[in-house]
């Protein structure tokens, strides 16, 4: 949850619109490093911001 909490904050910050946008970042090997990733694909991505308490966000963004 955390290392999706850094990548939703990065991408918020780098503008990123999209799930596929975020994706295509985490092909740098430096930031996957820095987030905890290996790869995550945009059904992950859709799946674990479903799990996520929409309120955190709400309030984070």
């Amino acid at each position: 949850m955390q290392s999706f909490m850094l990548l939703m904050l990065y991408s918020h910050l780098s503008g990123k619109e999209s799930f596929y946008a975020m994706e295509a970042a985490l092909t740098d090997e430096n930031l996957q490093t820095t987030l905890g990733f290996s790869s995550i694909s945009v059904s992950q991505l859709s799946r674990k911001n479903n799990d996520v308490d929409q309120a955190i966000l709400s309030s984070l963004f």
